[in-house]
């Protein structure tokens, strides 16, 4: 059978254009395959980045587990008193990680730490003296004991960490030798031992053996703020006030008392002079004794000042005032 030329052309013609249909759709799922891919890349980063950060924040508060003090790695709960970190992690937030993952983190952190120092000492380097002080923390709503490390030189601070002994008191959790002791021991086992040549802390006691024992190479020197301030600067401070005092009694009695006294008010007024009096030669006292150590330190050899500081001890022991 024959088929008409015409619809031979018609037929050609519907064929071309479902062929012409046909491609563009193809082209057209080509783009929206690219456009796909593309996303499916984009996601892709997105994820990796994601995860990378992840990482990073695992591995973060691993260290940050670590250094707080409150938790150990592989050591027996039982034994410490504190959680494992692999325990923590599980409890807390559903993370699954073994024992050795969380040793090489820490091992890794210790590395990068060391490389980290010993840019910044070569920048900043360190000075031979530190400044060993006690500090109030705050710990879940709590006040808690910690200890400070600084350069006095510059002014960089080598070591801020909590106590970790802790009291049926958690306000004073921390103050005891034994703490002190393990702070400047991890401080000087982390390399500072043999750089540290002063050491300046306050009067307490419980500094005196674990300096001692820890800093062996280091000189151990009370530090002139804490005694200037916190003792004989306080000193001064209570004489002067107490002379104010004296001063405005007298001055309340005499405004109480415009007319001639009576021998038993004559009297009290003596009283209250000589207390005045008495206040003020206080006050004077105590200013020079610290303007006479103000001197012994900065004598121009220890045998000089510590002739000076036996002196001063031995006259103050002798006056009345």
């Amino acid at each position: 059978m024959c088929i008409p030329q015409g619809q031979l052309e018609d037929r050609l013609v519907q064929v071309e254009s479902a062929y012409t249909a046909a491609q563009a759709e193809v082209q057209r799922l080509t783009q929206a395959l690219a456009a796909a891919q593309a996303q499916i890349e984009t996601l892709q980063a997105k994820v990796a980045h994601l995860q990378a950060q992840w990482t990073v924040a695992r591995e973060r508060l691993t260290v940050v587990l670590k250094m707080s003090g409150r938790c150990t790695v592989p050591v027996c709960v039982l034994r410490t008193g504190r959680r494992r970190i692999v325990e923590v992690l599980d409890y807390g937030l559903g993370i699954q990680v073994s024992v050795g993952y969380v040793q090489g983190v820490i091992a890794q952190a210790g590395v990068n730490a060391d490389r980290a120092l010993d840019r910044l000492w070569a920048v900043i380097p360190l000075s031979g003296a530190i400044c060993v002080d006690e500090a109030f923390l705050k710990e879940l709503g709590t006040r808690i004991w910690g200890v400070v490390i600084v350069d006095p030189v510059s002014g960089l601070v080598l070591r801020l960490a909590r106590c970790s002994d802790l009291s049926a008191c958690p306000a004073q959790a921390g103050r005891s030798k034994d703490a002190l002791g393990e702070v400047l021991q991890e401080f000087a086992e982390a390399g500072f031992k043999a750089h540290i040549k002063l050491c300046l802390t306050d009067m307490y006691q419980g500094y005196v053996e674990p300096v001692k024992t820890h800093l062996s190479q280091a000189v151990h020197q009370f530090c002139w703020f804490h005694i200037n301030c916190f003792h004989i600067g306080a000193t001064v401070h209570r004489a002067k006030r107490a002379y104010e005092r004296a001063v405005k009694a007298v001055a309340a009695f005499d405004k109480q008392h415009s007319g001639a006294l009576t021998q038993a008010e004559h009297a009290q007024r003596q009283a209250l002079i000589a207390t005045q009096e008495q206040a003020h030669r206080h006050w004077q006292g105590v200013q020079r004794c610290q303007r006479l150590l103000l001197r012994a330190l900065w004598s121009p050899t220890l045998d000089v000042a510590t002739r000076r500081l036996d002196q001063l001890i031995r006259v103050a022991a002798q006056a009345s005032n």
